[in-house]
């Protein structure tokens, strides 16, 4: 069974991570958090999250990854993902 990530950001340190992680098996990514969603049109619609919290929240994901260079809202989501469980 496939471990589901999320990823919030994806930049250049996001999308490297989600190239790795489409290598790997046993784990899937299952959304992308991106802030500009039309500078990512080559990122797959299904996988498109126009907020954070769409991946924060959502029970299906195991693994959440952050890679944006914002330090206040990068507090912010670890906060929020360690309150989530």
């Amino acid at each position: 069974m496939n471990q589901n990530v999320g990823i919030i950001g994806r930049g250049t340190v996001g999308k490297a991570l989600q190239n790795q992680i489409d290598e790997l098996s046993g784990y899937e990514v299952l959304k992308v958090a991106v802030k500009h969603p039309s500078s990512h049109k080559d990122l797959n619609p299904k996988l498109l999250a126009k907020k954070a919290e769409e991946i924060i929240g959502n029970p299906e994901i195991q693994i959440i990854l952050e890679a944006i260079d914002d330090t206040e809202s990068a507090l912010k989501y670890a906060i929020e993902t360690l309150k989530k469980g």
